[in-house]
């Protein structure tokens, strides 16, 4: 999903948003489920960008760049990083 945002700075600036929404009829859908579980699978699947870890990771970093807290999100990440630690291997491009 494409959008035009209109920013709220004094910049008065528009820029584009990609938007990607997780739906059931994605054959990756989690749904709701336990953060270990939902970092699991963050930290073995793979896309066309690159590695679901590394965008979570840059996410996170953006965030706070931007002073901006999301506790769901800095959890993901602290535990995808503890998977880094164990020597998980990292995952592989989901396919249907």
């Amino acid at each position: 999903l494409e959008l035009s945002l209109h920013l709220l700075d004094h910049l008065q600036q528009e820029v584009s948003a990609l938007v990607y929404l997780a739906t059931p009829e994605n054959f990756a859908f989690l749904g709701p489920a336990p953060t270990a579980r939902i970092a699991g699978q963050i930290h073995r699947s793979c896309g066309p960008s690159g590695h679901n870890r590394d965008y979570l990771f840059d996410l996170a970093q953006v965030l706070r760049d931007l002073s901006i807290c999301d506790p769901h999100v800095f959890e993901l990440e602290a535990a995808v990083r503890a998977l880094d630690h164990q020597g998980e291997p990292l995952g592989h491009r989901l396919q249907p």
